[in-house]
């Protein structure tokens, strides 16, 4: 009688024993395949936040040549414009391309900035306060002058640019899967990286302090001109305007 009770005993014990293992086993499947179908949608999310981020960011990357009537007229047919020292960026033509850029950066931040990594964000931060100094910096000259000014900015602006596409192209073919918060110890720390590594060694910063090199002597005498020419002609402007 005991030999058949633990005989019963030892079937129901080894069957409940399965189904336990087979419940298990299953909850830890469909554990993982969630957790695997979350990260994938998380990571389809921030890739297309980087690759919308990298169109705004690339737009900072068109050249337009400086002055280049009057370089087709006086050169011709021996014009280069693949050589040409003399450009600048697409974005400052005029004030409002600048602005406009500016907007473009700051849908970037409302729209993109919450699914990107500390990284990533405080490169846009860094652009937006950037041109947004240079916007105030620029304030006081004429619409006229935007592209001469622009050859002196160029540098910075593409130091921001090939920096930044490079990090996007990257982060974008790893294929991140996870938020980070913009707080804390490692945003602050992106955030000092990012302005040591481009702002204090910008033209815009070097001509607003002291700092001498022949690059931003050069800078500063085309500004100085620039101030003249726009200062005469709102001289000659009045002296018409008196006349009339």
């Amino acid at each position: 009688m005991n030999n058949y009770l633990n005989e019963i005993f030892s079937v129901l014990g080894g069957g409940l024993g399965g189904v336990i293992l087979t419940h298990l086993f299953y909850k830890s499947k469909l554990k993982k395949e969630q957790k695997i179908r979350f990260q994938n949608e998380v990571g389809d999310r921030i890739a297309k936040s980087l690759i919308e981020v990298r169109d705004i960011e690339l737009k900072a990357d068109v050249i337009e040549v400086y002055d280049i009537e009057n370089q087709l007229e006086s050169r011709g047919s021996n014009l280069n414009i693949f050589e040409s020292s003399a450009i600048y960026p697409a974005i400052m033509h005029d004030k409002q391309s600048l602005i406009d850029f500016i907007n473009d950066i700051s849908f970037a931040r409302y729209n993109y900035e919450k699914d990107l990594d500390c990284q990533v964000a405080a490169y846009l931060l860094y652009i937006e306060r950037y041109l947004s100094e240079l916007s105030l910096f620029l304030s006081d000259f004429d619409e006229d002058a935007m592209p001469t000014l622009g050859t002196i900015f160029i540098a910075d602006i593409q130091k921001w640019q090939r920096s930044f596409d490079n990090i996007l192209v990257k982060k974008i073919n790893s294929h991140p899967t996870k938020f980070e918060r913009h707080h804390g110890f490692r945003w602050k720390l992106e955030k000092n990286r990012t302005r040591k590594k481009l702002y204090y060694v910008s033209i815009l910063y070097r001509l607003k302090s002291d700092y001498k090199s022949d690059i931003i002597n050069l800078a500063r005498g085309i500004i100085e001109s620039v101030k003249e020419e726009y200062s005469l002609d709102k001289e000659i402007a009045s002296k018409e305007k008196d006349i009339q």
